[in-house]
């Protein structure tokens, strides 16, 4: 089967559309805060979290702060402009792409033994020509950027949980809400019952 770029980019929007999620808006605006700060004052501000306990050692809730530095001895980073930086060089929706259409189409994949480089090289090389100009893709890339930090945030959440002592594993997702100053940031399911 002769497969044109057209196909083939219709074919990854459709993969792009099914496995990328949201993410809230809050989210975004925070990372775009973040990344703004950095470009204007050259400072790299971090989100930090941690748990919060009474004196007696009973659990509060967990504490979320934006600065920069060092995370304080009970905190950890969640996310910060260097975890941006990392996702746009090393982590790329091209990546994400990459990967799909070596599973999807195998004469895309080296150790295939379908493999074609001719062929696949001319039609990757069209495909990411006609991405450049696509405003569709943008989005897509920047999507793709905002939920892998979101993803980031939560498993790096989801530690601190786990070293607490404070959870078990469960089956059952649970709705976890993270605010700062009673805003808001982003909320996503986790596999954690807290105590």
């Amino acid at each position: 089967m002769e497969l044109t770029v057209k196909e083939l980019k219709e074919n990854i929007f459709n993969y792009l559309e099914s496995t990328i999620k949201n993410t809230p808006q809050n989210f975004k605006d925070l990372i775009e805060a973040i990344i703004l700060f950095k470009e204007k004052c050259n400072t790299n501000l971090s989100v930090f979290a941690g748990l919060e306990f009474n004196a007696w050692g009973d659990f509060r809730g967990g504490v979320i702060r934006i600065g920069e530095g060092y995370a304080n001895e009970d905190e950890r980073i969640l996310i910060d402009s260097d975890d941006f930086e990392h996702f746009q060089k090393y982590d790329s929706v091209k990546d994400y792409i990459f990967d799909y259409i070596c599973k999807a189409f195998p004469f895309f994949d080296e150790d295939s033994d379908s493999y074609d480089e001719k062929s696949s090289d001319d039609l990757y090389e069209e495909l990411h020509k006609s991405f450049k100009k696509d405003e569709k893709f943008a989005e897509y890339e920047k999507k793709y950027l905002y939920m892998r930090m979101a993803e980031r945030m939560k498993k790096r959440f989801e530690t601190i949980l786990v070293g607490s002592g404070l959870t078990d594993k469960a089956e059952q997702t649970y709705p976890l809400k993270v605010y700062h100053n009673n805003r808001l940031i982003i909320s996503f399911g986790i596999k954690y019952k807290i105590d």
